[in-house]
């Protein structure tokens, strides 16, 4: 049984691809392009941010025994802090300065205990991030060389001049075609553009609206000849 492929260009051959092909290079792009301005748009940081949040209070790690230790901390120097208002320092001197050295030690493990898990942190972030790269844009970059000699799609015979379609083969990719990088590239400058007049709009929607409520004002001058008798 003989299986047809319908070929995207104007010629079969070995650097050509079924059309099956150019859109699983075109819905991979789409996909890659739109993750990494997401990224982008959101920002790294605060990815991260909420990733150390979820990850400190959901799954145990080595700083699990440090979070609990802390709370536990902050309970008994709140305790610590409340006895000690309670105690008059010059008629129970003795009472309130166990109380004080006490709260003092309390604090200076909790401040510990803060570093230790800034660590922690700056650690996971670190990593975290370098995980993002590594499945975006290292992705981005990969697939634009695991693709590069081969053609998304095929532009028109004889539409385009020759540098034209130097340039939107490059690096590697037949003349006429469109190559994976370029594809990229496009994809990346359109949906960026989406993006940011999608969020544009947003941050109008959900600022806050001015009324006459909330404007105070100007308090009116008076001239000041207006005081003066002529």
């Amino acid at each position: 049984m003989v299986r047809a492929s319908v070929i995207v260009g104007p010629k079969s051959g070995s650097n050509c691809r079924s059309v099956p092909f150019a859109m699983s290079v075109l819905l991979l792009a789409f996909i890659i392009v739109l993750i990494n301005s997401l990224i982008t748009l959101i920002g790294t940081d605060t990815i991260a941010s909420y990733a150390w949040s979820a990850y400190s209070r959901f799954i145990p790690g080595p700083h699990s025994g440090k979070v609990a230790q802390y709370k536990k901390l902050q309970i008994q120097a709140l305790k610590t802090k409340t006895e000690m208002q309670g105690t008059s320092s010059q008629d129970e001197f003795a009472k309130w300065a166990k109380l004080r050295r006490r709260f003092d030690k309390e604090v200076a493990e909790m401040e510990k205990i803060t570093q230790d898990l800034s660590v922690f942190k700056a650690g996971f972030q670190a990593k975290f991030k370098t995980g993002i790269w590594a499945g975006t844009k290292g992705v981005r970059y990969f697939s634009s060389w695991w693709y590069g000699k081969q053609a998304v799609f095929y532009l028109p015979k004889g539409w385009f001049p020759y540098w034209v379609e130097y340039v939107l083969s490059f690096p590697k990719a037949p003349m006429g075609a469109v190559s994976s990088t370029i594809w990229f590239i496009a994809a990346e400058r359109v949906i960026g553009e989406v993006l940011e007049v999608v969020a544009g709009q947003v941050k109008q929607y959900t600022a806050p609206k001015v009324t006459k409520e909330n404007v105070e004002e100007p308090e009116k001058k008076v001239p000041v000849s207006a005081g003066r008798e002529l």
